[in-house]
């Protein structure tokens, strides 16, 4: 019974530890196109680079895809979606996780931190190629 007990409670605290974060909004999300963006939000790193594992080939020497996501109140990332993508699926892994590597930080025409929801096209290019 006691290892029960036990198990129990390590099961609950590692569920716990393992939930997601919800996003927080200090207002009212704010519809915006990706030219208002830096009126709002700026990345803490002006270029995410990421590398491909050995051995593990590019999906294709350049490519772009539209993501649209939510930019929470902390700058937070939060729902990614794939819009548009050339060539179709080649880059929407590589994509949805370079930009789960962004951290957003307030414009200083933002002090409210209001969130938004933007919608973003995002090259790539394997460095070297030409495109």
């Amino acid at each position: 019974m006691r290892v029960f007990s036990i198990l129990s409670v390590l099961v609950i605290a590692l569920a716990s530890c393992a939930t997601p974060p919800e996003p927080e909004f200090t207002a009212d999300v704010h519809v915006i196109n990706s030219d208002q963006l830096p009126q709002y939000w700026v990345p803490e790193k002006d270029l995410i680079k990421f590398s491909l594992r050995p051995g593990e080939l590019p999906p294709e020497s350049c490519g772009f895809v539209v993501l649209e996501f939510l930019i929470d109140s902390n700058g937070n990332v939060f729902s990614p979606r794939i819009k548009e993508a050339e060539p179709e699926g080649a880059w929407d892994w590589e994509a949805i996780k370079s930009l789960n590597l962004m951290k957003f930080l307030p414009a200083e025409s933002n002090p409210n931190r209001t969130p938004v929801k933007v919608t973003r096209r995002t090259e790539f290019k394997i460095e070297g190629e030409d495109c």
